[in-house]
């Protein structure tokens, strides 16, 4: 009868992009009510581990809670089960969410069309 407080978040694409919104603007809500402390969006994506994958997939950093894509400074992500992600990048005033199934298998592939779609929107 416990929930499971890591995982099993039940939300749409729009809700995830939302949740990606509050971090691109640094806390601040749409009306303009602040919910997080000033600074710690930024706080969040310092850099404290990173993850080296042992099938040889893409090594990420690790902040507070949030994922840091090396190769995009700035980028904070959430990664979800099998494929799942919601990508904030506040240098580009873009957030992207994936959602579905992706077996590990294509983990890398998908990462990096992520990766294009962050390119894509460098000079945005």
């Amino acid at each position: 009868g416990t929930f499971v407080g890591s995982s099993y978040v039940y939300a749409t694409a729009r809700d995830f992009a939302r949740f990606g919104r509050l971090y691109l603007d640094d806390g601040v809500t749409a009306d303009g009510t602040r919910i997080l402390p000033v600074g710690w969006r930024d706080q969040a994506r310092t850099q404290v581990a990173l993850d080296v994958p042992d099938d040889g997939g893409p090594s990420f950093g690790y902040g507070r809670q949030w994922w840091l894509w090396p190769d995009f400074p700035g980028v904070m992500a959430c990664h979800g089960y099998e494929g799942q992600y919601t990508i904030v990048a506040p240098d580009r005033d873009l957030v992207v969410v994936h959602l579905g199934k992706s077996p590990v298998d294509r983990r890398t592939p998908l990462v990096a069309a992520l990766a294009r779609v962050l390119e894509a929107y460098a000079g945005a």
